[in-house]
């Protein structure tokens, strides 16, 4: 992924951090989500129901609500197969 994208996701990240870009529904606690850029070339971040939005999908992920990770999270992401490219909290994409 070049630098370009990764700054857009990023800034799209930060826009979208709490709710879906399209239906603007709040995340719930270990949803997933998807980031990427739709027809248009607008990088959004989108809830599961919306991700038929995005042309292009970079990027999914599961919301955790901001705040110190709790033993689950911990556990979560020491057991998850693909661990090594989980996003933890202050990892800047």
């Amino acid at each position: 992924m070049d630098r370009d994208v990764r700054r857009k996701l990023e800034a799209a990240l930060q826009k979208h951090a709490e709710c879906c870009a399209v239906c603007k529904n709040p995340y719930q606690h270990m949803s997933k989500t998807y980031g990427g850029m739709t027809a248009t070339g607008q990088f959004i971040v989108t809830c599961e129901a919306c991700k038929k939005s995005l042309s292009v999908c970079y990027v999914m992920g599961m919301f955790v609500p901001k705040g110190p990770p709790t033993q689950a999270h911990k556990a979560l992401f020491e057991s998850h197969p693909l661990s090594s490219f989980v996003i933890r909290p202050g990892v800047k994409i």
